[in-house]
């Protein structure tokens, strides 16, 4: 004959936390540890906030008949942003920006560019 022990399992005092994705997240079938890339505006962010930490001022212009760029003043470096276009381009200038001072400085220091 069964005991009571038998039909009835013991409680456990402490509950169980399930954690669910959001149905409205688009990362739903992946797994919940992992987060969503960052939008255009947080990678502008990022790309800016390692412009700041490479030395550069960041400044964002209008411009008429120039382009953005970067230049050098004694030991200041600007990096200008063009403020009237999109978030999306404002990244793409900023990542070439970078890179072609990352390129320039490279030449510079194998002594292909004058310094």
């Amino acid at each position: 004959m069964p005991n009571e022990s038998d039909r009835n399992p013991p409680r456990h005092s402490e509950p169980v936390l399930l954690s669910f994705p959001s149905p409205s997240s688009d990362n739903a079938a992946k797994s919940p540890q992992s987060t969503p890339a960052p939008n255009v505006a947080q990678r502008l962010a990022q790309a800016i906030g390692t412009a700041k930490e490479m030395g550069f001022e960041v400044r964002k212009v209008v411009f008429s008949d120039q382009v953005p760029g970067w230049c050098q003043i004694g030991t200041k470096k600007i990096l200008f942003l063009d403020l009237t276009a999109s978030t999306s381009e404002q990244l793409t200038q900023i990542d070439e920006i970078i890179a072609s001072y990352c390129n320039d400085r490279a030449e510079r220091q194998s002594g292909k560019l004058a310094g």
